[in-house]
């Protein structure tokens, strides 16, 4: 479990500047299920930690400012719900199901085009053939949703290798 409490400041429209304290809680963790299988969670919420959640960071919605007339500054609420469970077929062949909730209460003066909430899905097989060396292939299909619900969706197909220099023990069946 973790938190975080930050101030977050921002120039509004009338070019004034302003603060708003901005806070988040998460908590993660992972349940061995059967065997070397597990499934692993994440859930998020709070105001202003827009900037701490994958899927969000770097769109500059951690505050917002709101009412055209008297602008102040708003943090903006946010929720991220991520899970996954990893199964071993065999001791060097495993695969991940993946699912990722992201969603943001925009506030009044945001664009139609701002960010509200997105799902994703992802599956994967890895093969490891010896040592650190990790092959692999994934699907991932994702969707978009905008404040003024304009929507759009994708599928990725990804493959890779990773090695890792850093020796770790085998994984025991």
């Amino acid at each position: 479990m973790s938190g975080l409490f930050r101030d977050i400041g921002a120039y509004l429209p009338n070019g004034k500047t302003a603060s708003v304290f901005g806070w988040g809680v998460d908590l993660t963790g992972a349940i061995k299920v059967i065997g070397p299988d597990t499934f692993v969670y994440q859930g998020a919420y709070g105001a202003g930690m827009e900037r701490y959640v994958n899927d969000t960071s770097g769109l500059g919605d951690d505050a917002q400012p709101t009412d055209a007339a008297r602008p102040h500054l708003q943090a903006v609420p946010e929720t991220a719900i991520y899970g996954a469970y990893q199964h071993y077929w065999a001791t060097k062949l495993r695969s991940s199901a993946v699912f990722g909730f992201v969603q943001l209460q925009n506030s009044d003066l945001q664009s139609g085009s701002a960010y509200h909430k997105t799902f994703y899905y992802a599956g994967n097989m890895i093969w490891n053939p010896f040592g650190s060396l990790n092959v692999g292939t994934e699907v991932l299909y994702g969707s978009r949703e905008n404040k003024d619900t304009a929507s759009a969706n994708d599928t990725r197909f990804m493959f890779s290798a990773k090695y890792n220099f850093v020796k770790t023990p085998p994984v025991k069946k």
